[in-house]
């Protein structure tokens, strides 16, 4: 059985603005809470940034991932609206971004693009609005940038796809990009050294 109290979130150092940079793939930061997903032989469980287990989220399309396998992501939640009785329906959403372990196999040492594909593979056995993969682009943060803030997002993270996933560990293979309504000056960071 996998205990998710080891798996605690990787964190990634702030940057100043978005760049373009074909060794990164690039997401937007979602308001929610991050969560680690663990399946296990009698169900799932989640836990957060601390490891803590978190009680009453209920996912019941979690029990259709393999069992021992552990997702990093973020609970969504939104509510919407509508009718003239004003019914009031919330809308909860696991968007996945890393695979941490798939059917008992780590995927920790395996670099940023090849956990990424593997998730996706993994999600689109699964259909449930519940339970996805988070939209990326690759190469453009800055054009990702412009468009993904003109939606209301107002951070991304950029990712080295050569990065590995380092538990607990804030690191510089994920780089947290603040985007500001104030006009900023983009580059090209191919031009600077990337740690």
């Amino acid at each position: 059985m996998i205990t998710t109290g080891t798996f605690l979130p990787m964190h990634g150092q702030d940057s100043l603005c978005p760049f373009n940079n074909d060794r990164y793939l690039f997401e937007p930061v979602l308001s929610g809470d991050r969560l680690i997903l663990a399946r296990h032989a009698n169900g799932y469980r989640i836990t957060n940034n601390l490891g803590n287990v978190v009680e009453g989220v209920e996912l019941p399309t979690a029990d259709k991932l393999p069992v021992d396998t552990v997702l990093d992501g973020v609970l969504v939640c939104a509510t919407s609206v509508a009718g003239k009785r004003a019914q009031v329906t919330v809308l909860r959403r696991y968007v996945a971004f890393d695979l941490l372990v798939f059917k008992a196999r780590s995927y920790l040492n395996e670099t940023m693009i090849n956990r990424r594909i593997a998730l996706e593979s993994l999600l689109q056995t699964i259909t449930s609005n519940e339970l996805v993969a988070i939209t990326w682009g690759h190469q453009y943060g800055v054009n990702l940038a412009h468009r993904w803030q003109r939606k209301g997002i107002k951070a991304l993270y950029a990712k080295n796809i050569d990065g590995t996933y380092l538990p607990g560990i804030i690191t510089p293979n994920w780089l947290h990009i603040q985007l500001h309504q104030r006009k900023r000056r983009y580059w090209d960071q191919r031009q600077f050294a990337v740690g």
